[in-house]
């Protein structure tokens, strides 16, 4: 997970922890603090690619889902690091369009995220 230097590998590795906590629903919970522990770490690498991200903010998710009200711990820095992200902005004028398209998925996970944790930790 933290061979930064290959976005396809870091993809593959999120989506690993995003499957294993879907497989296992609550019974992932013991788990959860060493995958959301590195998650975390690895959004606030500068090196790491920016589609990867994307991949952890929905991997957050699948993990809320899969805990439910075992997400709690976890609940506080996951909205921190969402409302960090929600708060990028993109001049849309001089930006680049890929810039642009990205914050717009980064706004789509993240409102669709950010739900999904809510919910998971009202159970």
């Amino acid at each position: 997970m933290q061979s930064y230097e290959d976005p396809q590998l870091c993809s593959v590795a999120v989506g690993l922890i995003g499957d294993i906590c879907r497989a296992l629903g609550e019974e992932a919970a013991p788990y959860c603090n060493t995958f959301m522990t590195v998650l975390l770490e690895s959004l606030q690498s500068p090196v790491l690619d920016r589609q990867v991200k994307i991949t952890i903010v929905s991997c957050f998710g699948d993990i809320a889902m899969s805990i439910g009200p075992n997400f709690e711990p976890y609940f506080a820095a996951t909205m921190g690091v969402l409302r960090s992200a929600g708060e990028q902005t993109a001049d849309l004028v001089s930006g680049t369009l890929d810039n642009c398209k990205w914050l717009l998925t980064v706004d789509r996970r993240i409102t669709t995220r950010s739900s999904t944790c809510k919910l998971s930790t009202r159970e």
